[in-house]
């Protein structure tokens, strides 16, 4: 497509899959030059990634921190402060990778050697969601002094249906209590624990009805109302006294508002971003944070006792399964020796629990202090929720509280 001495930009088109854009950069020896080189790329994303996944690799020549230096000037540069921007700007992901974690040495030990973290993989958001599954591997450095990078793909879809997430926008909606009013009264028999959780757990389904009715599709409803306020204006620009489309503009607007208020708490929850304040027109940076946490969440390959590297998901999950049983055992066959540290615990070891006396009014009063997007729990379900619906389930929460108190006893799941 372009190039230039730093960067060579390509379209990569694969046969009966969609096409991708390849940036393969090769960084100049000074900060001055790599200045041109962050420029080359700024324009080029803004002409041509547009809905494309984008795939940057190569030699940066920079870091982007001092802990990725050994050996040399480890001060913080200018240089860094350059190429962390740009990678701010253009609202980029470095994904996860494996390997050796610096990615050129000088071959030499002691005193004299010099290593660094130069070479890097970078993709955007459009790459993260359009490729569910692929690695990023830098690879022994054999005869040269830069470790080769290894990006593989496999398009195969391995998402799995997503955990319920309590957005707050639904507060909003005015069939919102009513909804959890009705589900409230369904009927459980049990501790007052189980009935609370059993009662949050179907209030689950009908929450996600709500969203799905009045909610779904966030992103389209507000490029939608964007476009519809455009055409409103060009209307207004011809006719600027046409009472009518004043008020249709008004009214889209308030539309466009709503919606793009939503869009934004919803990628804020997503990316679990919260030292920026909502209503700022943070989308972009939400975004691009919720596709970095999605990128280093993910576990797309292990290496193995033995040298081998898994990349199959079933084989991944058993792997990971097997690990955990070897470290902390199974349910059948974990045996506590109380015996051996019998002189540690009082004769009655539940006599000895103390927990402490307290009334209702202090639950509601952690549950005021608590951040409006925090969860106390990992069911779904965050703080704005119990806030809001207080009056209905309130009574419920207390009571599961205050009996866990006093019977001092957790459901076992």
């Amino acid at each position: 497509m372009e190039g230039s001495a730093q960067v060579i930009h390509c379209l990569v088109e694969k046969p009966g899959d969609d096409s991708f854009l390849l940036s393969a950069v090769y960084g100049g020896n000074s900060e001055t030059e790599r200045r041109s080189l962050w420029h080359n790329v700024n324009t080029f994303s803004t002409g041509n990634t547009g809905n494309m996944p984008w795939l940057l690799i190569g030699d940066f020549n920079e870091t982007r921190d001092t802990i990725e230096r050994i050996g040399s000037n480890t001060r913080w540069t200018s240089g860094m402060d350059e190429l962390n921007t740009m990678i701010e700007e253009l609202a980029l992901i470095e994904p996860n990778s494996t390997g050796p974690f610096f990615t050129w040495t000088n071959k030499r030990s002691n005193d004299d050697l010099r290593a660094s973290k130069i070479d890097r993989v970078f993709i955007n958001a459009n790459w993260q969601n359009r490729y569910s599954h692929y690695s990023v591997e830098f690879l022994l450095p054999g005869v040269s002094d830069h470790s080769p990078c290894l990006v593989r793909l496999n398009t195969t879809d391995r998402r799995r249906k997503p955990s319920f997430k309590f957005f707050n926008f639904w507060t909003e909606s005015p069939d919102f209590l009513p909804i959890v009013y009705a589900g409230w009264q369904l009927d459980f028999r049990g501790s007052k624990m189980f009935i609370l959780v059993n009662k949050l757990k179907a209030l689950k389904q009908k929450l996600n009805h709500l969203n799905k009715s009045q909610f779904s599709d966030l992103c389209r409803k507000v490029k939608d109302a964007r476009a519809n306020l455009q055409r409103i204006q060009r209307d207004l620009a011809l006719d600027p006294y046409n009472i009518n489309t004043r008020d249709e503009e008004k009214a889209q607007l308030e539309q466009l508002l709503t919606h793009s208020k939503h869009e934004e708490v919803l990628l804020k929850q997503k990316s679990r971003n919260l030292w920026l304040k909502e209503e700022d027109n943070n989308s972009r940076i939400f975004f691009a944070s919720m596709m970095r946490r999605s990128a280093q969440n993910r576990i797309n390959q292990l290496s193995l006792d033995d040298g081998t590297t898994i990349t199959d998901e079933g084989v991944l999950r058993d792997a990971i399964v097997s690990y955990y049983h070897r470290v902390l055992g199974s349910s059948r066959h974990t045996h506590f020796p109380y015996e051996r540290f019998a002189s540690l615990f009082p004769e009655d070891v539940s006599t000895a629990i103390i927990l402490p006396d307290f009334q209702r009014t202090e639950i509601i009063k952690v549950l005021k202090g608590l951040n409006n997007f925090k969860a106390p729990g990992p069911d779904g379900y965050n703080s704005l929720f119990f806030k809001k619906a207080w009056p209905i389930i309130g009574r419920d929460i207390e009571d599961a509280i205050m009996d866990f108190f006093s019977s001092r006893r957790l459901l076992k799941k």
